[in-house]
């Protein structure tokens, strides 16, 4: 299937039933041949699902070359994104501030540290314990992992 994305200006939703609606997504039929390949890229794409491994030690204390850096740029543009490449100090840390400031916010929500804690951990009964050590690693500083 083939869908079609029409985004739908803030605060002009014709849904009264639903105001927070924010796009109306339409799927249509599209040739077999194209939903078999589609098919065999999601299959490589949901495998590597598992094998999947972060990684928050620090890396190297060594900047990139500027080749990679615009190739990543180029990268992203070209999944209608955009990576910026911040190496002032006070630009990090104003950075890494905000980061800390937004997971302070969400963390104060039980609602978002009981889906957190479900997608952490299966047993819903930790989920106090999650969100209250997730606050205690917001407060304190976590940037480099973050940042650089």
């Amino acid at each position: 299937m083939a869908e079609t994305v029409e985004l739908l200006p803030e605060g002009k939703n014709d849904d009264d039933d639903n105001p927070d609606l924010l796009a109306k997504v339409s799927f249509k039929e599209i040739d077999n041949e194209v939903i078999q390949k589609q098919a065999q890229q999601d299959i490589v794409l949901f495998e590597a699902i598992t094998k999947r491994r972060s990684n928050r030690s620090p890396f190297e204390n060594r900047k990139l070359p500027g080749d990679l850096l615009s190739s990543l740029k180029d990268i992203a543009r070209a999944h209608s994104a955009w990576l910026d490449i911040v190496e002032e100090e006070l630009q990090k840390n104003g950075l890494a501030d905000l980061i800390s400031q937004g997971d302070r916010i969400q963390l104060s929500d039980k609602k978002f540290c009981r889906e957190l804690a479900a997608w952490i951990h299966p047993n819903r009964s930790q989920s106090r314990m999650v969100c209250r050590d997730m606050r205690m690693a917001c407060q304190t500083s976590y940037h480099t992992w973050v940042l650089f």
